[in-house]
């Protein structure tokens, strides 16, 4: 009988081809989104007012994002610009600020 392992190998543990699999593991993962902006005003109010006026925080965009791909799958849309919209869909869920 002939196989494709080299001469004694075919029964040795410390091969890497007869190692046990690793078991699958959770492993949580953080995102930090990091935007410098320069805000125009004066600065009689808060600076988070500025802000909030001039430009959208990342939550805003993903549940405009989220309110834009139900809106394409109710318009029967299944995927757009090369997205599957549920994929994206499911993406913007769990997010928090």
């Amino acid at each position: 009988m002939m196989d494709n392992y080299p001469p004694g190998a075919a029964h040795d543990p410390n091969a890497p081809y007869n190692e046990e699999p690793c078991p699958d593991i959770d492993v949580t993962v953080r995102a930090t989104l990091v935007k410098d902006t320069v805000l125009t005003g004066r600065y009689e109010h808060r600076v988070a007012d500025y802000f909030s006026d001039q430009q959208k925080a990342p939550i805003e965009l993903i549940r405009v994002l989220e309110e834009i791909v139900r809106q394409l799958m109710r318009d029967g849309h299944r995927s757009y610009a090369h997205r599957y919209l549920p994929c994206l869909l499911d993406n913007c869920e769990g997010w928090e600020c």
